[in-house]
């Protein structure tokens, strides 16, 4: 279970920051991950929802 957690992590805050700033739930943002990553790779919207490196590189990753 916390094997499945931490390979999901980067993924759930992404989620979670991207859901507070379009005021939608948490749970929609990750069952709606694949469609909304597209623009999560723009620069401007990374800043923006003030992602970090590591959550970047998720995004570039996969």
């Amino acid at each position: 279970m916390w094997l499945n957690n931490r390979r999901i992590e980067k993924k759930k805050s992404i989620a979670k920051k991207y859901s507070k700033y379009v005021h939608v739930g948490e749970r929609r943002a990750l069952k709606e991950f694949p469609t909304i990553k597209s623009f999560l790779m723009k620069p401007e919207i990374q800043k923006e929802l003030k992602l970090s490196e590591e959550e970047i590189e998720y995004l570039n990753k996969n």
